[in-house]
């Protein structure tokens, strides 16, 4: 079960801060802390939730990966927890 009480899960976008992460919207989960999750704003209504992997290497950043990108929380966090 995910401890999401400070979580804001519902971010109003903000398109003139399009490629920033949303305030309050950092969470680290999973087993041995292997996800994380950032809600990023668009240029588009929305803002998109993206997951990273800490076990898997970005080739172009050498950071985590993302390997889930969805417009809701609970739909990015699908099957991980």
């Amino acid at each position: 079960m995910l401890n999401v009480s400070s979580l804001n899960l519902n971010p109003i976008n903000n398109p003139s801060k399009k490629g920033c992460v949303v305030e309050n919207t950092s969470l680290i989960f999973g087993p041995f802390s292997r996800y994380k999750i950032v809600a990023i704003h668009t240029r588009f209504d929305r803002v998109s939730w993206f997951v990273y992997d800490a076990d898997l290497t970005d080739d172009l950043t050498g950071g985590p990966s993302v390997i889930r990108q969805a417009d809701t929380f609970d739909k990015a966090i699908n099957g991980l927890c």
